[in-house]
């Protein structure tokens, strides 16, 4: 039987990580011998995604990696290969793709890599995506997660044949139960005539958070709301100067970095992403899964999963009054809002789940390992 090693640098339990998760959660239910493989930081702590993996009976191991590209992690992560006599590693990240472009690894053993996004908005990240694209083409093969993403691939010079897109797909979301929605909104100081308006993932940059906080006010002066950051990041100081500044006191929460995101979900009236650039975000597909109304920008895979007006509201990037006009308009109109929420849920069950997702990367495993690859059920 085949043994998949899923490798991840992580510093949360985002996006890649949840994908990781779940794809390793359907290889295991499927037949497959699949193993997680966390590298470290240099605080040597347990990382969220190790811990995550465990609690769902995932075998797990953690490889030390202090360093960015340390030659003791590249013998680790080698020693680790021919002990469990792993034949496939799956990237996800610019790091596991360079360690393991490094790596000297047995010749049968194949090479996988997702690339979930890159962001180039420093000079430091830049250099990662250069050194990132160099790496692939040392991979039998190249998944994207989103069609902007096979642009970047193919400009890399990333051959067709050896390039695929599958979308992202998470198991449905549990119901939350009344009690603990109104539990939380009051726990979170949510009024009972506010609106909850969720923002889910990293305070960084690059997420366009200061956006979302100029497009406030004109939604605050027509609509009862709260807006509630679930997620942490550098960039947290400059958010609650800059809330500060545009007098919302009171209207902005944030929340810190939660691992209640799907009972924040069941509890919130409004979802939003106002990122410059996404992939396709797995927060995204739960609020499809909870039926909770969607706000976002048209950035990334975005436009493919929701249709402007059907599943959820679309707005370019960067354009607060786009935004604000957005949010009105969902928070004005309820019902059509719901309408749209349903929608998105039906799209989500037939394109978007667990399954739907393994299946694709089961298909590429398959191709890229040959004849030993185990048949789907």
């Amino acid at each position: 039987m085949p043994t998949v090693l899923q490798l991840i640098s992580s510093s949360g339990l985002y996006g890649a990580e949840r994908v990781l998760l779940e794809l390793a959660s359907f290889l295991r239910d499927a037949g497959w011998r699949s193993i997680v493989g966390v590298l470290r930081g240099r605080d040597q702590r347990t990382v969220e995604v190790a811990e995550a993996a465990r609690t769902g009976r995932l075998p797990t191991v953690e490889l030390p990696a202090t360093r960015q590209f340390d030659t003791r992690t590249l013998r680790h992560l080698q020693e680790l290969v021919r002990a469990e006599g792993v034949d496939l590693i799956h990237c996800h990240g610019y790091k596991p793709d360079v360690l393991v472009a490094l790596a000297r690894l047995p010749e049968h053993v194949r090479r996988i890599a997702t690339c979930h996004t890159w962001y180039s908005r420093t000079l430091r990240l830049m250099a990662y995506e250069l050194l990132d694209k160099l790496a692939l083409h040392r991979f039998d093969h190249v998944v994207v997660v989103a069609p902007q993403l096979m642009a970047e691939v193919a400009a890399a010079g990333i051959p067709p044949e050896r390039r695929s897109l599958v979308e992202n797909g998470v198991s449905a979301p549990r119901p939350v139960d009344a009690a603990t929605a109104a539990a939380l909104r009051a726990a979170l100081g949510v009024a009972p005539e506010e609106k909850l308006l969720l923002r889910v993932g990293r305070l960084d940059l690059d997420k366009g958070n200061h956006v979302l906080l100029r497009a406030l006010p004109a939604v605050i002066a027509r609509v009862p709301v709260k807006l509630v950051f679930a997620g942490d990041g550098d960039e947290r100081q400059h958010l609650e100067a800059q809330a500060a500044e545009l007098h919302l006191d009171g209207r902005v929460v944030f929340a810190g970095y939660r691992r209640d995101i799907p009972d924040l979900l069941g509890a919130s009236d409004l979802f939003v992403i106002c990122s410059p650039k996404e992939g396709l975000p797995i927060v995204l597909l739960e609020a499809m899964g909870a039926r909770l109304p969607i706000v976002t920008t048209a950035v990334g895979a975005i436009p493919s999963v929701i249709e402007h007006g059907v599943d959820g509201l679309l707005v370019p990037p960067d354009d607060a009054a786009a935004l604000s006009a957005a949010l009105l308009a969902a928070l004005d109109a309820p019902d059509d809002a719901r309408r749209r929420a349903e929608s998105a849920h039906r799209r989500f069950l037939r394109d978007h789940s667990q399954e739907a997702m393994g299946r694709e990367y089961v298909a590429i495993y398959r191709r890229v390992l040959g004849s030993g690859a185990p048949t789907m059920p």
